[in-house]
């Protein structure tokens, strides 16, 4: 019996797969960085909406991290105090390898884990798409932003690329139901003004335990979101303070056709968007259009979200409760990047959506 019973504790000591549990309770991440033999890297992921961060310092360009992760999750390596694009990879429990140069970190190749091979397999299928987008951001980057026909045109290509990687990420989704990839992408490609049934479609192909997952709780957070903000609802109601202090509520607005636009002072995008706007509302105010501004503009900013208004030419009401992105009201429409907006009919229901420019003129008309 004693015989037996060491016999068997050896055998299921030396199980393979019971071993490699064991080991992949924690994760370890060690960190070749070429071109950094002294200094100190930066791990940042979210857990629960609040970011973690952890530092790991060298004198011999080898670095690591080590923990636990729940689940895996998409974290960010950069170098303290540098001015260099940071490292996405996926943290989770086992041995992963990172081998970068300090120049080119965003570039380094990640190893050891089944979540980064997958998330490898995806890069690898879109890499001639991703090479063409870095191409783009190098000339955004240098582009002349007064020149609006330039804009113009990086703007419609980006639109393309946006598209072909959209496109890849989509068919990896539909293939790879578990991956936590897959999971990412959903939440990274419906961040900003979704179309919803493509949204919700998505999002379902997932198994089930991707779904009741913290980042599968998070998607499907901002999914019911998207679906109360789609075209043909009434748009939630919300009352906040215009520039007098005075609380406005949406729904007192109603009877005219009314664009809700987010922006802030401090969005290069909006503020040149604005000119676009001043045109547009001169032109149909008369017509029965209003515009209600609702500004991300942060705490104790009130005098550049005020100058900003003066500057721009911006005659309508204008709301805000000057907390950022932590405004309830962002976080009600689902609001994860600016300029958005939403064109609401007399009634208050929804009939556009993230309209600019000429699309925002054509649809008014």
């Amino acid at each position: 019996c004693i015989v037996l019973t060491f016999a068997t504790a050896f055998l299921v000591s030396c199980d393979p797969a019971e071993k490699q549990a064991a080991v992949d309770t924690t994760y370890t991440v060690n960190v070749t960085l070429r071109g950094l033999d002294s200094g100190t890297l930066l791990l940042t992921y979210q857990s629960n909406g609040e970011y973690v961060s952890d530092t790991a310092r060298s004198t011999t360009g080898q670095y690591v991290f080590t923990g636990k992760s729940a689940e895996p999750r998409k974290a960010y390596l950069q170098i303290k105090d540098a001015r260099v694009r940071s490292l996405a990879f996926y943290l989770e429990n086992g041995k992963i390898t990172i081998l970068a140069s300090r120049d080119s970190l965003a570039n380094g190749t990640v190893t050891g884990t089944t979540t980064n091979e997958e998330s490898k397999q995806l890069e690898q299928s879109r890499t001639a798409i991703n090479k063409r987008m870095d191409d783009f951001y190098r000339a955004y980057e240098n582009a002349d932003k007064s020149n609006k026909k330039l804009v113009d045109s990086l703007d419609a290509a980006y639109e393309v690329l946006d598209s072909q990687q959209r496109a890849a990420s989509l068919e990896f989704i539909a293939s790879h139901p578990r991956s936590y990839v897959s999971a990412y992408e959903v939440n990274d490609i419906f961040i900003y003004n979704p179309d919803v049934k493509e949204f919700d479609k998505a999002f379902n192909q997932s198994d089930s335990s991707l779904r009741v997952s913290q980042i599968g709780r998070q998607v499907s957070e901002r999914l019911t979101i998207a679906k109360q903000t789609d075209i043909n609802q009434v748009a939630p109601d919300f009352t906040l303070n215009d520039v007098n202090e005075k609380p406005v509520s949406l729904s007192s607005l109603r009877g005219k056709y009314m664009l809700i636009d987010f922006w802030a002072s401090w969005c290069g995008p909006c503020r040149r968007e604005n000119p676009n706007l001043v045109k547009t509302y001169k032109a149909f105010n008369k017509k029965g259009f209003e515009i209600v501004g609702v500004s991300l503009d942060y705490p104790g900013e009130k005098d550049k979200w005020l100058g900003a208004i003066k500057k721009d030419n911006l005659t309508w009401l204008q709301l805000s409760n000057l907390k950022g992105w932590k405004s309830a009201v962002a976080g009600q429409y689902g609001i994860m990047a600016i300029p958005m907006n939403f064109l609401l009919d007399p009634e208050g229901r929804i009939v556009g959506k993230g309209l600019r420019g000429a699309d925002l003129e054509a649809k008014l008309a």
